[in-house]
């Protein structure tokens, strides 16, 4: 893109004293300089704990009910505060936001603004910080958890039913891809201009393929979870993604077989392997995560990184779709699940999803 002159007037002359960089700044710079970046790398982001999530809601509601102006980093609130919260309170106030009217009959009039899924969600957040967290809501010593009301339970009910008969508000839950989209997909990414990209992107969305894993789960991916596959290493390796929202133990993120395949749209080693390659030539600086495309250590840009590479091909007009519905990101997911309980796989063999998946890719 060409940009237009800088006026004569705006051509300052270069500072005739320039600072000079103390010890610190100088070994930054030498860093800099020898990772091969022409800028500094930003700190990572900090990413927010369940609490501040949570509390971002509890203060929504408190201001609607209360009429006062709360911190918007408040993560602490006050016991008789917290006390004063009944039932309807939260009843009122989720009506308030579905509807624009705390007073709207919920068994009549269709949902306006969310789905069901929403006040389910909010009462996660406000349920977080009640004191009697535990204790259902009981109407007569009004005491208790008041999200967990019969109110409540109503209010979902029938914005159930409305999301049944298509009166509700839209769904924008993301199907799986098909076996077309996900080859086209790939055969795009092949053909970026930028070979960082081109071979992280390809590798990174082979694996959250072969790994049936989520986005942010693969960018959380590092070094000391790939391992080499004892028992046939001319074969396959091993990766674990222990970093997953629904692993709480150590049993929960076994490591899971990786197995190339002879399809090249779906092989995994390969482009996994062209990748770390480029990786550690190019950053060869100390990062402890596999896909730290221009060299970020944050997985939050990493996984933001990634999802712009994916919009940007969904949004291609080369990319054609071949059904109905939305695509994104846990649409690659949804491929491998769905594959795998099109071979006859149910929900009690979902543990081994993965391995039938391997299998699969392995002889394709």
């Amino acid at each position: 893109m060409l940009h237009p002159p800088v006026p004569a007037e705006l051509n300052l002359p270069e500072h005739p004293n320039p600072p000079v960089p103390g010890p610190q700044q100088d070994e930054h710079h030498r860093a800099t300089v020898q990772s091969g970046r022409s800028q500094p790398r930003r700190a990572p982001r900090r990413q927010k704990s369940l609490q501040e999530k949570y509390a971002r809601v509890l203060i929504h509601f408190l201001t609607w009910k209360f009429n006062l102006t709360y911190a918007r980093d408040r993560t602490t609130f006050d016991r008789e505060q917290l006390l004063q919260i009944t039932a309807e309170d939260v009843y009122r106030w989720a009506k308030y936001h579905i509807y624009g009217d705390a007073d709207a009959d919920e068994a009549v009039i269709p949902p306006i603004h969310y789905r069901h899924t929403s006040p389910l969600a909010w009462k996660k957040a406000i349920s977080y910080f009640m004191i009697n967290s535990h204790i259902p809501w009981n109407e007569e010593a009004r005491t208790g958890n008041p999200t967990r009301s019969r109110l409540m339970a109503r209010l979902i009910k029938c914005m159930k039913r409305f999301q049944t008969q298509r009166r509700g508000v839209a769904t924008k839950v993301r199907r799986a891809m098909t076996q077309e989209e996900y080859e086209q997909m790939q055969e795009l990414i092949w053909k970026l201009g930028d070979s960082e990209i081109c071979l992280c992107a390809s590798a990174y969305f082979a694996f959250q393929l072969h790994m049936i894993g989520r986005l942010d789960d693969t960018a959380k991916f590092r070094k000391p979870d790939l391992q080499p596959y004892p028992k046939y290493p001319a074969y396959g390796t091993m990766g674990r993604l222990a970093w997953s929202k629904n692993v709480n133990e150590e049993s929960d993120a076994p490591q899971q077989l990786m197995f190339g395949a002879m399809d090249v749209h779906y092989d995994v080693l390969s482009p996994l392997g062209l990748w770390l390659e480029y990786r550690f030539e190019h950053h060869p600086e100390e990062n402890k995560f596999i896909f730290c495309v221009d060299g970020l250590e944050d997985p939050e840009r990493i996984k933001d990184k990634i999802r712009r590479v994916l919009d940007h091909i969904l949004g291609d007009d080369a990319f054609i779709l071949r059904d109905i519905g939305l695509i994104g990101t846990h649409s690659i997911r949804k491929f491998a699940v769905t594959f795998a309980r099109g071979q006859g796989c149910n929900k009690v063999k979902l543990p081994k999803l993965h391995t039938i998946v391997a299998c699969f890719l392995y002889f394709f």
